[in-house]
């Protein structure tokens, strides 16, 4: 089936916008290695800017792009997986992109409670997510049958906005694995001037002894506040590559609301159309 048009130059537009962004930092791979000081300085006041929050309100913007190239094995069943809910835009030169755009919010409330919602452009489904500190539930509107439930390790457990928190792990995790750190300069994002800083880190091993990809990052912290407004990246061979970008609108006019069960059943409610609670089920991840 051929995509229709303007599906077809809403993806021709996420390619630009994807290798627009991640081109500096594909670019720093041919760069001899270095570790910028300034950039690990930078990385160091980010590790803890969001400790100093006491609530956030976020909104979540996400777009992921794969592009197979030409001649390409078909899918692996892995990868069939990961682009179950990805829209298929097969091009005239045989190469084919897939793509999925999603939008969230994000809230925070001390001690430790956060809320998540988000809807992916792909499929239309929904995710709702309410965390207590110790027992994170989730509702996945194409699986409206259970709730899930899991128990949180103490080693995961954030200190700060989740999502403020995880990406500023994320960046510690990079740069301590990379290969080249550096700052690529300042630029505004969503009005936000933030220092750039690339990564590249190359192809390894994880601490449970699993192959790791080499993949490029980009994230923009911001100048002043020192929290992460926008992140690039990209991993995968030259064939079959991955591009990545999440970017964060931080409401500084944030009104703390509720966050607890209550609430997430309230949603849950919402979107099963009145129907009752599904059960609520233990899992371990």
């Amino acid at each position: 089936m051929r995509m229709p048009r303007h599906l077809r130059r809403t993806a021709a537009a996420l390619i630009c916008l994807s290798l627009a962004a991640v081109s500096g930092c594909e670019r720093s791979v041919t760069q001899p290695p270095a570790r910028d000081k300034q950039a690990l300085a930078i990385i160091e006041r980010a590790r803890t800017a969001p400790q100093s929050l006491e609530h956030s309100g976020i909104e979540l913007h996400q777009a992921e792009l794969a592009l197979i190239a030409p001649g390409q094995p078909p899918l692996s069943v892995t990868e069939e997986k990961l682009y179950a809910a990805f829209v298929r835009s097969p091009q005239p030169d045989g190469s084919l992109v897939l793509w999925d755009k999603a939008t969230g919010r994000s809230e925070s409330l001390p001690p430790a409670l956060t809320w998540l919602t988000y809807k992916r452009a792909g499929d239309r489904h929904v995710n709702v997510n309410f965390d207590d500190g110790e027992n994170g539930y989730s509702f996945l509107a194409r699986a409206p049958d259970r709730i899930s439930r899991r128990t949180i390790p103490e080693s995961e457990r954030m200190k700060g906005p989740t999502v403020l928190a995880w990406l500023a792990r994320s960046l510690v995790e990079d740069s301590g694995q990379a290969s080249t750190v550096r700052v690529r300069g300042r630029e505004l994002t969503d009005g936000v001037l933030c220092d750039v800083i690339e990564i590249s880190v190359p192809p390894g091993k994880r601490p449970d002894g699993t192959n790791r990809d080499g993949k490029q990052a980009v994230y923009y912290v911001g100048v002043f506040d020192r929290l992460i407004h926008r992140a690039v990246e990209v991993h995968g061979e030259p064939q079959r590559r991955h591009y990545r970008e999440l970017s964060l609108i931080i409401d500084p006019a944030f009104a703390a609301q509720s966050i607890s069960y209550a609430r997430f059943e309230s949603e849950v409610r919402k979107l099963l159309g009145g129907k009752p609670l599904p059960p609520v089920v233990a899992t371990m991840q």
